[in-house]
């Protein structure tokens, strides 16, 4: 259990969902979820999510949290890491694997074995012609889309990499990695920009916020790292904040890039608004914490609880802490 942990690495917001509405007071446990998932990936729209464990994908409407479909695979290890891309799934392996899944039939159209440990981190760039690969070994790949033997080394961290984050609006891709560090690079041209040295400590989770110009990270050190990118080549950190006494393995950035939620080891799920912070002890450690985003004046976080599977909390089942 604490191999997968180290392998893996998220004005009120407007989201909601019909069945939440009617309970929204209550943590959901998402059917078919349970100690074999690690992580999700949830549609745009907030409507849809998918997760996996190694003999089973499942499609669960979110609205009605009803599965909607479910189909048999058959991997060596637990799926860290999944995202979506066009009519395809692609599943990240702790034994070093991705698997790409059609989203018709649940058939594998390609895998890949990397050699480099667990697949920690999985993004697409910005034009969604490759998928990035992030490892255990420190390595990430450039793996085509469009043809499956174009895969180059794209960069190399001293330790394992434990997540990627991309930004469309601003063109660029943040790594992190065990080693206190996060990589930076411009889009299309795929250049190294700046390493920013956090600490001696992992950095488990790097986020983007568009709209604030903002980079964020937590990690092992229990602090939130915040710096301005409005000039990606001239990041700037703003400030830090100790935010947990454990291990922070996620944090995630609501649709205004002021709204935050994060989690990790001591089993807290923590959300920061306008308004002052708000937590919720779960019954396990927070691998994944992340807004719904769907469309009314609600607040859920779909979290991932090591152990437990997926659950859906409310912002007004969490306790109100201070500004």
């Amino acid at each position: 259990m604490k191999q997968i942990i180290l392998a893996l690495s998220f004005v009120l917001l407007p989201y909601c969902w019909i069945v939440l509405n009617a309970q929204n007071n209550t943590i959901i446990q998402l059917s078919n979820s349970d100690s074999n998932i690690y992580s999700f990936v949830a549609s745009s729209d907030g409507q849809m999510m998918y997760f996996a464990s190694e003999t089973k994908i499942t499609l669960l409407n979110l609205d009605l949290n009803e599965v909607v479909k479910t189909w048999d695979i058959h991997l060596d290890a637990p799926v860290l890491s999944i995202i979506e891309h066009s009519n395809t799934l692609l599943l990240g392996t702790k034994s070093g694997q991705i698997v790409t899944v059609l989203k018709k039939t649940g058939k594998s159209s390609f895998e890949k074995n990397y050699m480099g440990g667990s697949v920690n981190a999985l993004a697409l760039t910005s034009d969604e012609r490759y998928v990035l690969v992030g490892c255990e070994n420190g390595m990430v790949y450039k793996q085509s889309l469009e043809e499956e033997n174009d895969v180059s080394a794209f960069y190399q961290h001293e330790k394992t990499i434990t997540s990627i984050a991309v930004s469309k609006e601003k063109q660029m891709i943040a790594i992190s990695s065990g080693d206190g560090s996060i990589s930076l690079f411009r889009e299309p041209t795929y250049e190294w920009v700046d390493r920013i040295v956090v600490g001696k400590d992992w950095i488990r989770k790097v986020a983007i916020s568009d709209k604030k110009d903002r980079l964020l990270c937590v990690g092992d050190d229990g602090r939130l790292f915040e710096w301005s990118i409005a000039a990606i080549s001239e990041a700037r950190l703003l400030k830090e904040t100790r935010v947990a006494r454990n291990w922070l393995l996620s944090i995630d950035v609501g649709p205004d890039g002021e709204v935050l939620c994060w989690g990790g080891l001591d089993h807290f799920l923590k959300v920061r608004t306008h308004f002052g912070t708000y937590e919720k002890k779960l019954k396990g450690p927070v691998l994944k914490a992340e807004f719904v985003r769907t469309g009314s004046s609600q607040v859920f976080i779909a979290v991932c609880i090591l152990g437990v599977g997926i659950q859906i909390v409310p912002l007004k089942e969490m306790k109100y802490r201070s500004t």
